[in-house]
């Protein structure tokens, strides 16, 4: 099928050369879901991934053993990429509403990464909303608190986090005041969600590049346990992370 041109203007095939389009062209395929098909499961990393033409789709996550809507996403957002990258499955992805994707092969994806650079970029200059939605999850099972909302957490972390990418042998040094987490699992001796103490040289896996998440100290901080001086910062920390709906 043709890309349709709301795909190619922005997104990760954003400025991706003409003849790997075409073998994109020549692949990928449309795809129908009806409202509430499931387009990603959150333990299996899919076979192709798909960008979203028309409709929108919700981000699953779980809180107190409950399923709630964390970020809706519309079209030009992909999914299944995010899995692909970081080599763990991450999204939990529910039709809104009737939607139309295109979905392309992971085979093709992988080789448009080796060989396409700006399609390299594209992927490794964005964070998706599932990579913080798992550093949220996370940090929440890691805190003593009780009071925080993971919708709410995931739009703090979303707004402030930083990733960073990096080649195997590449020297990964600690940025002052920030948190460090890994946040793929192609590290060979690193698993996700691991903090890193120390400037350390990459050591990752074939074929993509290894991510790292990064978050302000003093957001983790919060994260994990109430300050014991004041009324008026536990009133911030309340306000940054618990839901006012």
């Amino acid at each position: 099928m043709e890309i349709p041109q709301s795909a190619l203007l922005k997104g990760i095939l954003k400025g991706v050369d003409k003849e790997n389009l075409k073998t994109i062209n020549e692949n990928c395929q449309s795809l129908k879901y009806r409202i509430g098909q499931p387009l990603s499961e959150p333990k299996i990393i899919p076979n192709n991934v798909q960008i979203i033409l028309s409709g929108t789709a919700r981000l699953i996550g779980n809180q107190n053993n409950k399923k709630v809507t964390i970020v809706k996403l519309g079209v030009g957002t992909t999914i299944g990429l995010a899995s692909l990258l970081r080599a763990q499955a991450c999204e939990e992805v529910y039709a809104s509403e009737d939607l139309i994707v295109l979905s392309i092969p992971d085979k093709i994806i992988i080789d448009l990464y080796k060989k396409d650079i700006q399609f390299r970029s594209n992927c490794n200059n964005l964070i998706y909303p599932c990579e913080i939605l798992f550093i949220a999850d996370y940090l929440i099972n890691q805190s003593s608190r009780t009071d925080i909302d993971l919708k709410t957490a995931f739009n703090t972390l979303f707004k402030s986090s930083q990733l960073k990418t990096f080649k195997n042998g590449e020297a990964i040094s600690l940025k002052n005041n920030f948190i460090s987490f890994i946040a793929s699992g192609n590290f060979e001796d690193k698993k996700i969600g691991e903090i890193l103490s120390k400037d350390i040289e990459a050591k990752c896996r074939p074929p993509f590049d290894s991510r790292i998440i990064q978050i302000n100290n003093e957001l983790y901080q919060e994260f994990l346990k109430l300050p014991k001086n004041t009324i008026k910062e536990k009133t911030k920390l309340r306000l940054m992370f618990v839901s006012r709906n």
